[in-house]
């Protein structure tokens, strides 16, 4: 009976043991001469990593962090590569997929990233990169500012130049928030084109759907699916409902009450419309002296 249980214990260490080292289902470390290398699951003949490094951890299909000699870099299992190897000490990898770049901390200010299939260098010398839900938009901050660079096709694109104190990523669209020189704005960060002129005191997201735009502790709605606003009027919005926006309620306050957004209300106007007005309403005033005497004197005729 004694030996039925130990050998029962031995067989779960064992499992325990190896399913440790199972990589995403397909892959499983193995060790060999005191050294590990990486096994295909369910053909142990296919080697993906050969036995030459004193750790490894997943990072991609084709891509695995690997320790040699206390510093880790990132070899390419396709392509038989090592690319970079820094002191652990004071760096990170972060891995975002095999179609992607792959950052690489160097030290406490200085990152880059490259591309996974060649080892090129896609951004070097950056105070931060960071991606969030796209796997080709990355924001990165050179020297204080920040911007959003494009990674797709093997081209570079700097979307949003280095010059925002802000920029919203995490959210998984295009249009989130920026600030610049003390103001919010809406960005769409995949084509860099302003949705709102940068003229808000504070932006907050509500949810997936809806931001909260204040101007002098004002509030208006700005509805991203429909594009339009409501007016700056309320002290403060909120979303009252479920994450997925079905059957949510708008409540707005004023007055030191809260009550429910009609429709009405933040269907009124275009955004495109009130930025433009917005812009055009001091433009149309510091021109007046000349427009004026124009449409006088055209009119005549």
């Amino acid at each position: 009976m004694k030996k039925i249980f130990s050998f029962i214990l031995f067989f779960i260490f064992i499992s325990l043991y190896f399913s440790a080292f199972a990589f995403d289902d397909k892959f499983q470390l193995y060790k060999e001469n005191n050294k590990f290398g990486v096994k295909d699951v369910y053909n142990s003949k296919n080697i993906i990593v050969p036995p030459k490094f004193d750790g490894i951890n997943y990072c991609s299909d084709e891509n695995f962090i690997v320790t040699v000699n206390g510093k880790k870099g990132l070899f390419h299992s396709k392509n038989g590569i090592m690319y970079m190897t820094y002191d652990p000490i004071y760096k990170n990898i972060k891995c975002y997929g095999k179609d992607s770049a792959v950052v690489f901390q160097i030290n406490e200010n200085n990152y880059q990233a490259i591309d996974v299939q060649n080892g090129k260098v896609i951004i070097n010398r950056a105070d931060e990169i960071y991606r969030g839900y796209s796997p080709y938009l990355f924001r990165v901050k050179k020297d204080g500012k920040y911007g959003i660079v494009n990674y797709q096709n093997k081209k570079v694109d700097i979307i949003l130049p280095y010059k925002y104190d802000e920029i919203d990523i995490d959210f998984p669209n295009n249009i989130q928030r920026v600030k610049k020189l003390n103001k919010f704005a809406i960005v769409d960060i995949a084509s860099g084109s302003n949705i709102t002129p940068f003229i808000y005191d504070d932006i907050k997201r509500l949810d997936r759907r809806y931001f909260k735009l204040g101007i002098k502790g004002k509030y208006a709605l700005y509805d991203q699916e429909k594009n339009t606003i409501s007016e700056h009027k309320y002290d403060d919005i909120r979303i009252v409902g479920t994450e997925n926006n079905t059957g949510i309620k708008i409540e707005v306050k004023t007055d030191n009450k809260w009550r429910t957004l009609n429709k009405g209300e933040v269907t009124r106007n275009t955004i495109l419309k009130t930025s433009a007005n917005i812009v055009a309403i001091p433009v149309l005033i510091i021109l007046s002296p000349i427009i004026v005497p124009l449409s006088i004197y055209f009119g005549k005729y």
